[in-house]
């Protein structure tokens, strides 16, 4: 290799890292330029900053609102699980139950058990009059047993 290719080579790399150098240069000022443009407060507040003073109203004002926003979801979640949790009730005998609490209306008063009278002459269990559907079916005939 000759001088010549050798200095060309690096003509070629110094030209490449220039180019590069210019696009980072470039780019570092529209992030700067788009920092001053979006918040126009912004030299105010580096420069307050830096003199040790508190920081713009607005920005502690924002601050605020954040701070105001950030218990207000910690309040509606809590109340959402006091609410999920409101649904499991303790029993006398300390259980938790999901259950429905059994109306005590119809528990007669001088019981000493305290046990529930089925609903009126119709308790829930009291089987129903057999239809008319019936006659179809006869009754199995049980056949004796040989030993």
């Amino acid at each position: 290799m000759s001088i010549i290719n050798i200095n060309d080579f690096f003509m070629a790399n110094l030209a490449e890292l220039t180019v590069k150098q210019a696009a980072a240069l470039s780019k570092w000022q529209k992030i700067k330029g788009k920092a001053c443009h979006s918040n126009p407060e912004m030299p105010k507040c580096q420069l307050e900053t830096g003199q040790e003073m508190p920081p713009c109203l607005d920005i502690e004002e924002g601050w605020r609102r954040i701070l105001r926003d950030k218990k207000r979801r910690q309040r509606e979640k809590e109340e959402k699980k006091v609410a999920k949790e409101s649904k499991w009730r303790q029993l006398p005998n300390g259980v938790y139950t999901t259950a429905e609490a059994r109306p005590n209306a119809y528990i007669p008063e001088d019981d000493p058990l305290g046990l529930p009278v089925p609903f009126g002459r119709f308790p829930p269990i009291k089987p129903r009059p057999q239809g008319a559907h019936m006659r179809h079916y006869r009754n199995p005939t049980i056949k004796p047993l040989e030993i």
